[in-house]
C-alpha cells in the first residue's frame, strides 16, 4: 500500500510541476497557493482541534462520519466549522464568538500535528526560476504565522495574504487584485491552485488563471486529487 500510495503522489505531483512549468514558459510570472490541502495537510490537526474546543465548552456535534467530520474542519472557516457541527450555536452566538478565539488558540497548539505536501520543498525552485510565489489563504493571522515557521516558507514565499489581513475572504476578487499588485503581475501572468471549485471559479471569473487540486491522507492513500487542467 505504501509504495503505490508514493507513486500516485509522485504522479500526480509531477502533473502540478508539469502545469507550473507550461505556465512559466507561457510569460507567467507568479504562482499563488491556497495553504490548506495544498500546501499542508491540515486534517488531523483540524479535527484535533475541532474536537478539544467542543469538548471544552461541552458540546457535542451533530451525527456524522468521521470523513465528513474531518471534511467539515478543514474545509470552511472556523464560525462556519461550527455553526455546521452544532447548529445551535446559532442561537447561542455569545457561545460561538467565545469558541471561535479559543479554537484559534488551540489550533496554534496543534501546528506540530500539521504535515507538508511536496509543493513545499519545490517553492525555492519556483522562485529561481525569477517567478515569485504567494499563499493566498482564508486562514487568519495567528493560524497561518506558525505554518509559514514550521515549514520555513517565509524565505520562499514573497506574497502572504490572510483572511484578517483582507477581510474578504476568497472566492471574493479583493484578494487576488492585491495579490497581483504586490506581485506586480498581470492577472493572465500569474496562476492559482486551490482545493475548492468555488474559489477556483472566483479566480477565474477575476481573470486569473487557476488549478482544482487537493491533497488527500485519508489512511488508504496520500496524494492529490481532483487535478483539473
Amino acid at each position: 500500500m505504501k509504495s503505490s500510495s508514493g507513486l500516485k503522489e509522485k504522479a500526480d505531483f509531477g502533473r502540478i510541476i508539469g502545469q507550473i512549468d507550461k505556465h512559466i514558459r507561457n510569460g507567467g510570472r507568479a504562482t499563488f497557493f491556497d495553504c490548506d490541502r495544498v500546501l499542508v495537510d491540515p486534517d488531523r490537526a483540524n479535527a484535533t482541534s475541532v474536537l478539544m474546543v467542543l469538548k471544552e465548552f461541552s458540546l457535542k456535534p451533530c451525527p456524522c462520519s468521521a470523513k465528513e467530520f474531518v471534511d467539515i474542519c478543514s474545509g470552511m472557516g472556523p464560525r462556519s466549522v461550527l455553526l455546521k457541527l452544532v447548529p445551535s450555536l446559532e442561537h447561542n452566538l455569545d457561545i460561538l464568538d467565545a469558541m471561535i478565539p479559543r479554537l484559534a488558540e488551540i489550533a496554534a497548539g496543534n501546528v506540530p500535528l500539521i504535515e507538508k505536501t511536496l509543493i513545499v520543498d519545490y517553492l525555492p525552485e519556483i522562485k529561481n526560476k525569477d517567478v515569485k510565489t504567494g499563499v493566498l489563504t482564508n486562514r487568519s493571522r495567528i493560524a497561518i504565522r506558525p505554518i509559514m515557521d514550521k515549514f520555513d516558507m517565509n524565505g520562499t514565499v514573497d506574497v502572504l495574504l490572510y483572511h484578517s489581513s483582507i477581510l474578504s475572504p476568497k472566492p471574493e476578487p479583493r484578494m487576488f487584485q492585491m495579490s497581483i499588485t504586490l506581485a506586480e503581475v498581470a492577472k493572465k501572468q500569474a496562476m492559482f491552485w486551490d482545493d475548492n471549485p468555488v474559489c477556483v471559479k472566483g479566480a477565474k471569473q477575476f481573470g486569473m488563471p487557476s488549478r482544482l487540486v487537493r491533497w488527500k491522507s485519508d489512511g488508504a492513500s496520500l496524494g492529490f486529487e481532483y487535478l483539473q487542467d
